[in-house]
């Protein structure tokens, strides 16, 4: 029930099949090592499972094209979806 209350609020819903790309960034340790935050594939996971419950897509079933990366700097999280034509 409430994911189809989500979906009826979102403004755009894109058309499948979908491309996204995907940047993660955190804040840089104190020493020099690589991020210990967490796998790369469980972000992008827990990615296309709220887009997909925002109604931003239909289901990550359609996305036929996904890069992601992890990088220093300002803790944010950047997300690029497109329609992909076919």
């Amino acid at each position: 029930m409430a994911e189809k209350s989500l979906r009826s609020q979102c403004p755009v819903q894109l058309e499948p099949p979908y491309k996204i790309e995907a940047s993660f960034y955190f804040t840089p340790p104190k020493e020099k090592s690589w991020p210990r935050t967490g796998d790369v594939d469980k972000f992008c996971r827990a990615l296309l499972d709220a887009l997909t419950h925002s109604g931003v897509i239909e289901d990550d079933r359609h996305v036929i094209e996904l890069s992601a990366v992890k990088r220093y700097g300002d803790p944010r999280t950047e997300v690029t979806v497109e329609e992909v034509d076919h």
